[in-house]
């Protein structure tokens, strides 16, 4: 019986030991990850409550509502350049934490997110606040998880989907003239059916969907130019030239809706273009792939836009 316990008394010795031993009186949490976004964006959506609702929040499968079911809640503190601060806390305890944002090239990203828990003397207490780094450590991947996968899509961000495509149409058939106010649509296809009329005399066809770029000047005039995509070269007028594409890259969108909708899209590209760093070696255009004179309802238009980079 007496060496029954010596034994359970050394074993609870070498138990309490350990404790003291493996657990620190501070605990290291630690997660990175990579993500496909800018040093800008990154930042900017984390650094307000407000914008992590946007993201940390899933959709409930029974209530269709928002929510999460995380233990901890994270709560955005204060920013300074590329560090985030973030409190994080759960009933009795609040924990600092911290993501660095490091640039990983032009259009990538690394977060290093760390948090510290100080663990006390009790060596139960310790126990439990190292659960509670394990458990910590389980959510912190879960919560860059669904960042990562949020602000991947750059409708989150920029409101339209922003796609890396291509220049397919380089031979076009063009006239560029100006207006006082912005131009309607039958003053759009008036131009078109210009164009057309002039290609077809000359044998030449169709390609693609008639473009349009309309720029304000800073004299408060439209600058007009449509264009369509032709097969071939035809012969020019003092108003209708040929023009040649460079068969490169752009970003392109295809959205639905009017005016507004897309002049907000053409923004949000060039927003997209500025946040990467890309430079544009023509001007943006609509694709016009609705016939806007037949389907007057603009909320059914169908409009690709393309932004030539490199």
């Amino acid at each position: 019986m007496k060496r029954l316990l010596i034994v359970l008394l050394l074993l609870a010795f070498i138990s309490l030991a350990a404790i003291y031993i493996f657990i620190p009186e501070t605990l290291h949490v630690s997660k990175s990850v990579y993500l496909p976004t800018t040093a800008k964006s990154a930042v900017q959506y984390l650094s307000t409550s407000a914008y992590w609702n946007s993201w940390i929040n899933t959709a409930d499968d029974s209530s269709g509502e928002a929510r999460n079911n995380f233990t901890y809640q994270y709560i955005p503190d204060s920013v300074l350049y590329s560090e985030v601060k973030v409190k994080i806390k759960r009933p009795g305890s609040i924990y600092s934490s911290r993501i660095n944002v490091l640039p990983a090239g032009k259009d990538s990203v690394v977060l290093s997110w760390s948090a510290e828990l100080n663990v006390g003397n009790s060596p139960i207490e310790r126990l439990n606040q190292y659960r509670a780094a394990v458990h910590l450590k389980k959510e912190m991947t879960e919560v860059l998880e669904r960042y990562n996968n949020w602000i991947g899509k750059s409708q989150n961000v920029y409101g339209i989907p922003v796609v890396r495509g291509f220049i397919q149409d380089s031979v076009l058939v063009t006239i560029r003239t100006t207006f006082n106010d912005y131009p309607t649509d039958k003053q759009v296809y008036e131009l078109l059916q210009k164009l057309n009329d002039h290609f077809v005399k000359y044998g030449a066809e169709q390609t693609g969907y008639p473009m349009l770029n309309v720029t304000k000047r800073p004299d408060g005039i439209f600058q007009v130019q449509v264009a369509i995509p032709i097969n071939k070269d035809v012969a020019e007028t003092p108003n209708i030239v040929m023009k040649h594409m460079v068969l490169g890259y752009a970003l392109t969108s295809e959205i639905r809706g009017g005016y507004f909708t897309i002049e907000n899209g053409l923004k949000a590209m060039e927003q997209y273009r500025v946040d990467y760093d890309m430079r544009s070696p023509a001007i943006a255009f609509q694709s016009i792939i609705t016939n806007r004179m037949i389907e007057t309802d603009t909320t059914k238009w169908i409009t690709k836009l393309y932004f030539p980079i490199y």
